[in-house]
């Protein structure tokens, strides 16, 4: 990482010198060095970094940024790039901050800068760290509690001080003389505290004296009945060094991003003290000074009725199970079918418009059709946020319609309001009270008085890093979206605030403090008593949030833009070196030469590519409803779309091994058979296509398992949540079942299945709403017939969703969707549509059951507890296997016996344990037609006549072995005709034609279509096999793309497919 030799100095100083070879070594060292300034500038801004590291650093990039005098132009572009870089990790504040400390500060190019005569770099870098903005000289009662203040400061005179605050009480109005106070004493006297001491200066005496009289000084009665206790705490906090709080605690070295945090908090506390009783700030003040009075009240952005928020997302009418859970029904709002309950599985619904027993009309709307549920808001009152940690796993958190920018905006603003409490609270009064009001169901049962203002400050701290990352600004772009929307909300008017459709007002409560203040003149505390009280509160402060933080990147841009300006931010503090840091200016307005030299092009600015960031820009900007919808749910769920490629792999492996080991492997056998074992266990020439297909189950479990909760409405068990695939597990955990372990491989492709069609959903959402009407139709054709939905029995990989994310689409985006200010949304769709998913069809999910031998709902175990079991003799074994030839018999005797099985088992329940020995003795046949009452059962002469009770497993064992089918036995009749001579001539001559590789590859895939495709009469006869066959894939290359197989037989129809199969084995 140390500096490159930059020979590309000569070469901007001879530009005669250029040749191609010149040029690609100059790239080479202006890469090397955008790669040491970058990592200087993280380090510079890693918390956790060394000293020396950055000074090292520091001093390897160093040679890069000197001697400006050799290119005056392009150091400065350097320079200037340096510093983009970090303004993009914490903001220009930082910057400023950094250039004025050590190492950066003892670099001989930043003291060449300054004293080089850039007047900007010099208005920019200023000469303290004080905030560069001044939101609270907005406020009405500020500059005479200024003047007033910063007069006593210079003399110390109690008496002036008194005597202007009186005047500017009377002339300004209570209120606004409350804002102004502890406005000012933070503005004049509080950021003394980040300043370089001056020993024996009259100003730190005097803060001194001031921060004394605020807190224990006489006040003249007309300051005294001004504030209350609680008010004149707080405004004496600002006074001087906090001792309740972390939050308000500043010294000379405190970073940029704490002492804007606490000019934040400030604004905060001058204007909720300033707020009449119908601003929403007025409540932020009750949460400041009254949290005893908030107990048993709704308190903003916490949890919502999920109830109450599904029926105004979806209307229509709600209804309960005999268990208690919530289902819907749409249209006409009164039942037409009966449903399963996803939670517990009970029926739900009716028929013809009548609700079956058992469940409930929730809100008794009665039997009219097209009425409308309204559900009662039954959220929880009091505070109820889990740890700041786990609120933060969901950064897209919405309560009532508010969008997760606006959430975690008023989150913040309500728990910056609890740590001003908490540094305000006289003793421990404040805490004693906001105790009283944690729901500990939500909160936690550890949440105490001990550790509550701990538990709040964190969230206060979280919600400020979460709002960053999802407004995507700096701290100090940040901190003027916050203080803009602070302004905004004072400038309310207390009467015509809500608007004439707004709901009721926010009320007050008249008793305790609230009564006391009312009485003497002052603005009582506002609490919201119902939940549509706070849904107001939040919906009145959202008013000027969400125009702030919830607009695209220009909204944004013009936003801050307007804060800067109405906060006092003028050219003369450096706003022409800003713009060029954050590049809002036009290169192509320069001269050719000035840019030649400076070579400003080579040392843009980029973002580094995120996807996560990508992701964030979309959902900003996708309220109400994303414009890309398809983009929008790929980046939303991309982890777990990834392994969609694998499905079709993970059916086919599921399909081999249901038709390998079905009925003919118990539980036990395989619980202790490994997946290793069976792969093993296979012909030679049938392991490749297993093979191919195990890897895709195995990489789609453990890549989709972890995403696995449930399987239709159970709830997958704990035990199975951790299993990863490998060929040691067992080969249970893939055969399909409705218990045990076999709902796994159930769960894992219906996962796999739903996440596939709802891409495609969203993918047809987008393509319905297109403008490109002919694409439109092209790529939905024969929607409504059906066409775009195939079984999962024939899904290739052509059906499934599969893309590169880091080697294809990750570098697309990159590089032609990221703009300087943003994304091209439209562009990323367009390729995901185009490249991977317009043709995608949706999947009907036909999947087979595997049925264990000696296993019928408790299997053979049971029946041997119940009934003793005996072996057959020999002759009587032949005797069945001769009279039971056919596969397809066995079969159904197997089946009959399974029956017999069931029944023997239960015999008794639990109490009997084994049964008398003379019913072992029973005929088989005898049992079946006197006890199972079924005369047309057909077990053949020698089972009806020799087998017993006693010897069920044995002719069990002799069932199972005559029914091993050879699965050619399964292909239709339609693809069974004979080769024409011409035919079986030509595919001889083709296969001689080929190597041993080729020639195994075209029997294992020929043999795949012939098993899983041909079972069922579904193509037609008379197309050609090597049209069918070249669109099968051949290690991720489709037959038809094979120069090889381009000589197969195209007189050859489906009709002869086994037979040309069975000719080619033959031939191999």
């Amino acid at each position: 990482l140390g500096a490159p030799d930059l020979g590309l100095l000569g070469l901007v100083a001879s530009p005669a010198q250029l040749t191609p070879e010149t040029v690609l070594s100059a790239l080479d060292q202006i890469a090397a060095a955008r790669t040491a300034l970058g990592a200087l500038a993280t380090a510079l801004a890693s918390p956790d970094a060394p000293p020396e590291v950055a000074a090292a650093r520091a001093d390897a990039a160093a040679p890069l940024l000197v001697d400006a005098a050799a290119a005056p132009p392009l150091v400065r572009s350097m320079r200037l790039f340096l510093l983009k870089q970090m303004e993009a990790l914490h903001g220009l504040s930082w910057v400023r901050s950094v250039l004025l400390k050590a190492p950066l500060a003892d670099q001989a190019w930043v003291a060449e800068w300054r004293r080089g005569g850039d007047v900007g770099f010099a208005r920019f870098l200023g000469h303290s760290a004080l905030p560069r903005l001044h939101p609270l000289g907005t406020l009405p009662a500020f500059p005479k509690c200024h003047r007033a203040v910063g007069s006593f400061l210079a003399t110390g005179d109690v008496g002036d001080l008194e005597a202007a605050l009186v005047q500017c009480l009377e002339s300004d109005g209570l209120l606004s003389f409350k804002g102004g106070l502890l406005s000012a004493i933070f503005h004049d006297a509080f950021l003394l505290q980040v300043l370089p001491v001056v020993e024996g200066a009259a100003v730190n005496a005097n803060a001194a004296a001031l921060a004394h009289w605020a807190a224990q000084g006489a006040w003249p009665p007309a300051l005294e009945n001004a504030l209350t206790p609680k008010e004149r705490q707080l405004v004496a906090v600002f006074a001087g060094p906090a001792l309740a709080s972390d939050a308000l605690r500043l010294d000379p070295d405190s970073p940029p991003e704490k002492i804007i945090r606490a000019q934040l908090l400030a604004h905060l506390a001058a204007a909720a003290l300033s707020a009449p009783q119908g601003s929403p700030l007025a409540y932020l003040r009750s949460v400041m000074l009254s949290p005893g009075e908030l107990k048993g009240s709704w308190l903003p952005t916490m949890p919502e009725d999920m109830l109450k928020m599904a029926q105004d997302v979806m209307g229509g009418r709600w209804y309960r199970c005999e268990n208690g859970h919530p289902f819907y029904v749409d249209l006409c709002g009164r039942p037409t079918q009966i449903n399963r309950c996803a939670e517990c599985g009970v029926e739900i619904g009716g028929v013809d418009h009548n609700l079956i027993k058992g469940n409930q009309d929730i809100g008794n709307v009665g039997e009219a059709l097209y009425q409308r549920t309204v559900v009662e808001d039954r959220s929880e009152p009091d505070y109820c946020l889990r740890s700041a940690a786990l609120e933060a796993e969901d950064k897209l958190a919405t309560v009532r319609g508010l969008s997760p920018t606006s959430t975690r905006c008023l989150r913040y603003l309500f728990h910056a309001a609890t740590v001003l409490g908490a540094a305000a609270g006289l003793g421990d009064s404040w805490e004693v009270d906001m105790e009283k009001v944690v729901n500990r169901e939500f909160a936690g049962a550890d949440v105490s008085k001990a550790n509550l203002v701990k538990f709040l400050k964190a969230h206060y701290d979280s919600d400020w890093d979460l709002l960053k990352t999802l407004v995507d600004v700096t701290s100090d772009d940040l901190s003027a979206l916050l203080h803009l929307a602070l302004i905004d909300a004072s400038s309310l008017e207390p009467d015509t605030a809500a608007g004439p459709d707004a709901g009721p007002a926010p009320l007050v409560r008249q008793d305790g403090g609230g009564a006391a203040a009312a009485a003497a003149g002052q603005a009582a505390g506002v609490v919201l008593r119902s939940a549509s009280e706070r849904r107001e509160w939040e919906r009145l402060l959202d008013r000027h949030v969400a125009p702030l933080l919830g607009g695209g990147q220009e909204a944004l841009e013009s936003a801050i833009a307007r804060g800067k300006a109405q906060m006092g931010r003028g050219e003369d503090e450096g706003s022409a070196f800003e713009c060029e840091l954050h590049q809002r200016y036009d290169p192509s307005k320069l001269t050719t030469d000035a840019r030649a030299k400076s070579g400003l092009n080579l040392w843009l600015y980029r973002r580094p590519f995120d996807l996560g960031h990508m992701t964030l820009a979309l959902q900003r900007s996708a309220r109400p409803a994303s414009p890309f919808p398809a983009l929008a749910h790929f980046l939303e769920h991309e982890p777990v779309l990834r392994g969609l490629a694998h499905l079709p792999d993970c059916l086919r492996f599921i399909h081999l091994l249901v038709n390998k080991l079905n009925r003919k492997l118990d539980r036990g056998a395989a619980r202790s058979t490994t997946v290793a074992a069976v792969l093993e266990g296979l012909p030679s020439g049938e392991r490749g296509e297993w093979e191919a297909a195990y890897r895709g189950f195995e990489a789609a479990w453990n890549g989709n398992w972890r995403f696995v909760e449930r399987f239709e409405c159970l709830e997958v068990p704990k035990e199975y949540a951790g299993v990863k695939m490998s060929r040691a597990q067992a080969v249970s955990f893939c055969l399909p079942s409705d218990q045990d372990e076999g709902i796994c491989p159930l769960a894992l492709v219906q996962h796999l299945r739903t996440e596939h069609n709802n891409m495609v959903f969203a993918v047809d959402e987008r393509l319905l709403t297109s403008e490109r009407s002919s694409t439109r139709h092209a790529l939905i054709r024969g929607a409504e017939k059906g066409e775009r939905a195939i079984s999962s029995k024939h899904m290739t990989a052509a059906h499934a969703i599969s893309y590169d994310l880091t080697g294809g689409l990750v570098p697309f985006f990159a590089k032609q969707c990221l703009l300087g200010n943003g994304y091209d949304f439209g562009k990323a769709e367009m390729r995901l549509l185009s490249r991977h998913l317009s043709s995608v069809p949706v999947i009907d999910l036909e999947l087979p059951a595997f049925t264990f031998s000696h296993e019928q709902q408790g299997g053979l175990e049971p029946l041997q507890a119940k009934v003793a079991q005996e072996p057959l003799g020999r002759d009587v074994c032949e005797s069945i296997a001769r009279e039971l030839s056919s596969p397809a018999r066995a079969a159904k005797v197997l089946a009959q016996l399974e029956v017999v099985v069931d029944f023997l088992s239960a015999t008794g329940g639990g109490v009997v344990s084994r049964l008398d020995e003379k019913v072992g003795d029973l005929l088989l046949a005898s049992y079946v037609k006197g006890f199972l009452v079924d005369d047309e059962a057909d077990l053949g002469r020698a089972v009806a006549t020799s087998v017993r009770l006693k010897h069920i497993k044995a002719l069990w064992e002799v069932l199972l072995g005559l029914t091993e089918v050879d699965p050619m036995e399964r292909v239709d009749a339609k693809y069974r005709d004979k080769l024409a001579p011409t035919d079986d001539e030509k595919l001889g001559e083709f296969v001689a034609s080929l190597d041993e590789r080729q020639l195994e590859g075209l029997r294992a895939t020929l043999r795949g279509l012939v098993t899983s495709q041909l079972v069922e009469p579904t193509i037609s006869a008379t197309k050609p096999l090597a049209e069918i066959l070249g669109f099968a894939e051949l290690e991720d290359t489709y037959l038809v793309d094979l120069q090889w197989f381009r000589s197969f037989p195209p007189s050859i129809p489906m009709a002869c497919a086994l037979e040309a199969y069975l000719t080619i084995e033959g031939l191999a």
